[in-house]
């Protein structure tokens, strides 16, 4: 006889936030790891046939490897797919079906995991239920909490990672090509410009100023391994200067004192001196697919809205 669990929980908020809620990388720390644990890693192929692992570590610093095989993907109505975790030496199966109902503006959201082989297995899932239904509670209601653009989101994704992130690295070119890649705090304008400030004389500078076709990626390197999500720029650099430097200074100033810096002036970055104001106007945005397609890359419209 095989038993199951079943959970059922009304969210104050569209299927699509729902069901992305429950899989984006960006929670996945925060929803499958209770008090006390910690995600070590996580990687999702989410694809019919695609693989989803993890490894938690609870407080006594035991590892629990868990492997997920998705059957089943109906954005935003289904997910199904099959568990296989090993605990104490034993090896834990089952089948999860998580359903995702429309009702006025809300969403049923109910899980069953049936496959457990005794009643002890699945009451030891059980026990953890309230505590997990809690976690995806707050994930949501923060989630549907955010600006929406109408239809899909990479433009939400990679506007709330810019907004989130101090540096980036921009990727320049020598003359004769040869690569650089350097890291820099930045202050963004609009979503369009990112201006920073650099020695003239730094290997990226001068290779701005021979070539200003430059790469930009802005990503958070603190996620646990599988969870990471980046925005990926196409833009044109320069050395700002003349009349524009007044604004970009103070774009740049005021978001140096809302992380704790030091307030900048046009006097700081003048001709002649230690430290430049540069720019960088972005022409193409995207962010990872996350389809286990290597480098597979969303184009994001941000400035349409």
């Amino acid at each position: 006889m095989a038993y199951e669990m079943r959970l059922e929980r009304i969210f104050n908020a569209s299927q699509e936030v729902v069901f992305d809620a429950l899989i984006d990388p960006e929670h996945h720390a925060e929803l499958y790891a209770p008090e006390g644990w910690r995600l070590v890693e996580s990687e999702m192929e989410l694809r019919v046939g695609g693989s989803w692992t993890m490894l938690v570590e609870d407080p006594d610093g035991e590892r629990y490897p868990i492997t997920y095989h998705f059957t089943d993907i109906d954005r935003p109505n289904r997910l199904r797919f099959t568990m296989r975790m090993t605990e104490s030496g034993r090896t834990i199966e089952s089948v999860l079906d998580i359903t995702f109902e429309e009702q006025n503006g809300r969403t049923l959201f109910t899980l069953v995991q049936g496959g457990f082989e005794t009643e002890e297995e699945r009451d030891s899932y059980e026990s953890g239920a309230p505590g997990f239904l809690e976690r995806f509670q707050a994930v949501v209601r923060a989630r549907a909490a955010r600006p929406q653009i109408p239809g899909n989101t990479p433009e939400v994704i990679v506007r709330r990672i810019i907004d989130a992130n101090l540096y980036m690295v921009i990727a320049t070119a020598d003359g004769e090509g040869r690569p650089w890649a350097s890291p820099v705090y930045f202050a963004p304008a609009d979503y369009r410009e990112f201006f920073w400030v650099s020695s003239p004389d730094a290997n990226h500078s001068r290779n701005i100023g021979t070539r200003r076709e430059i790469g930009v990626v802005i990503f958070d390197s603190s996620v646990p391994i599988g969870t990471g999500q980046g925005v990926y720029l196409s833009a044109a650099a320069e050395l700002v200067e003349g009349g524009e430097v007044e604004r970009g200074i103070e774009v740049f100033s005021r978001r140096s004192l809302e992380h704790g810096g030091v307030a900048w002036t046009s006097a700081d970055v003048k001709p002649g001196g230690p430290i430049r104001l540069y720019k960088a106007t972005a022409s193409e945005y995207s962010i990872l697919a996350k389809d286990g397609r290597p480098d597979h890359r969303i184009p994001a419209d941000v400035m349409r809205g």
